[in-house]
């Protein structure tokens, strides 16, 4: 597909880990208009289509050029319309953030992930597949609500005035 193809070339103009600056093939502006053009282009493409067609190592380039160039809102906002039509996308999207070898995503992984997703997307379409539910222990389940786990411990919880510091809880009759 040649948007994928221009994907690939891009990966190949980037400077590697390691690689000197004056061994870049462009210059780091002429890297981010390069950049913006094919955000345009996959943005363009996200409006016709649905960007999750193959596994993870064609979608998630996509995003992530477009996320680094546009923002995160308009990435955001196709992914929940993809996951709203295909919820089993889900599963796709998470898997790739995952530690390696372990059902469990990390802090540095749910960040990541959430520049491409709203993680209360996310967790809906993991809801809808019904991977939350205790009795689910297979991988993607383990995975699914291991990134809710860490979702619902970013959410703000209103403390009680009783379990406020320096209160003092009643005692019980026991």
């Amino acid at each position: 597909q040649p948007l994928q193809f221009a994907v690939t070339c891009f990966g190949w103009m980037k400077p590697q880990r390691n690689q000197h600056e004056s061994q870049r093939l462009f210059s780091t502006t002429d890297e981010k208009d390069l950049r913006g053009v094919l955000a345009n282009r996959i943005a363009n493409e996200a409006g016709n289509s649905h960007l999750f067609n193959g596994g993870p190592g064609t979608f998630l380039p996509l995003l992530n050029i477009w996320q680094v160039a546009r923002g995160s809102s308009p990435v955001q906002a196709h992914v929940a319309t993809c996951l709203k039509t295909h919820p089993p996308d889900a599963v796709l999207l998470l898997a790739p953030f995952g530690d390696p070898g372990q059902t469990v995503i990390s802090q540095e992984g749910f960040d990541a992930l959430a520049k491409l997703v709203a993680p209360e997307d996310l967790g809906h379409a993991l809801e809808a597949l019904g991977l939350l539910h205790p009795s689910c222990t297979d991988p993607a389940a383990r995975l699914a609500q291991s990134f809710v786990a860490l979702l619902a411990a970013q959410e703000t919880i209103p403390i009680r005035p009783e379990e406020q510091p320096g209160s003092t809880l009643p005692e019980s009759d026991a």
